[in-house]
């Protein structure tokens, strides 16, 4: 299981990484999206499928953006509701910033409940210029309070904190 991997510190975990479907899609097109990563994923020698949450980087540069950002859906949500036949565990990462208080208290509660294996990686904000109801430091300490048990990695981008001398 992914969660003794991660714990024991095993080498050779192989993650397969995808991006929920925008918001902007129908229902329809949402089940065809969901059943060709199915088909796809589940023929995978994986340990692990990553579900990212993305969010508005243009905060993090003054350049235009070749095309405008578009929301894609929770990726716990389309995990859960759309992925539920793909037995492979989930690391499913959280912008918190896109949350408030109570919305990732709900989700933290949700992941106690069991029956999928689910892991989480927590995300800052994309800029210290952006505001969000929710920050790094409060969804850990939530996540201590309301369930401990939840395996959380984290992520570093070394080429950010060289710029930043962190």
């Amino acid at each position: 299981m992914l969660t003794n991997k991660i714990r024991n510190k095993e080498n050779g975990i192989v993650l397969y990484g995808i991006t929920p479907p925008k918001i902007n899609h129908t229902e329809e097109e949402i089940k065809q999206i969901a059943q060709k990563h199915i088909n796809r994923i589940s023929k995978l020698d994986i340990d692990g499928l990553v579900l990212y949450d993305i969010q508005d980087e243009s905060d993090r540069t003054d350049e235009k953006r070749p095309f405008p950002f578009i929301k894609t859906l929770d990726p716990c949500e389309y995990s859960h509701n759309y992925l539920q036949d793909l037995k492979t565990p989930r690391i499913v990462y959280r912008a918190v910033g896109n949350y408030t208080t109570e919305t990732f208290t709900k989700w933290l509660e949700f992941t106690k409940e069991g029956g999928q294996q689910v892991h989480s990686v927590f995300v800052g904000a994309a800029s210290h210029e952006q505001k969000n109801p929710l920050t790094l430091k409060e969804a850990y300490k939530l996540k201590r309070e309301v369930n401990n048990n939840l395996c959380l990695g984290g992520i570093a981008i070394p080429e950010r904190h060289t710029k930043m001398n962190t």
